[in-house]
């Protein structure tokens, strides 16, 4: 039984279509978060600070519950800022800054404390001081559902 010519070099070129399609598209998706991280040093690189959670509250996105935390600051000499775009939601303010912690898991609970960009490690720790766990993570805020009028949630 001998096999088509014509469908194995169709196969073939069909392989290869995809195979450089991918390759491009990882290109494109890696330039796309370099630009992106390029981005958000700009605006908050510079920005360290840690506190304590003083209140925290609930909102559904995609299904799925979230929270949003307000950080007591302890440093007060932190400057005022305000990020809202598609891609970063923070706002620090008189003392506090705002921002979403993600999802909400139900046994860790709210994080307890919370500490950005610490000596310039590019990291947002959260703590969960009941439990002994601490979640380490790319410093980035992403709104995950937030609005802009949630920002305003901490006095």
């Amino acid at each position: 039984m001998q096999m088509d010519n014509k469908r194995v070099f169709g196969m073939m070129g069909l392989f290869a279509f995809l195979l450089v399609s991918i390759i491009f598209s990882q290109y494109y998706n890696s330039m796309n978060k370099a630009d992106l991280a390029k981005k958000r040093n700009a605006e908050y690189g510079q920005v360290h600070f840690s506190g304590k959670v003083v209140h925290y509250g609930m909102y559904k996105y995609m299904n799925k519950n979230f929270y949003q935390v307000c950080v007591k600051l302890d440093s007060p000499n932190v400057k005022p800022i305000i990020i809202f775009n598609d891609d970063d939601a923070l706002k620090i303010d008189k003392g506090i800054a705002t921002f979403s912690a993600g999802f909400y898991n139900r046994i860790l609970g709210a994080a307890d404390s919370v500490s950005a960009n610490i000596s310039q490690s590019g990291k947002l720790v959260l703590h969960y001081g009941a439990q002994h766990a601490i979640d380490s993570r790319e410093l980035k805020f992403e709104p995950m559902g937030l609005q802009r009028s949630d920002l305003d949630n901490c006095r």
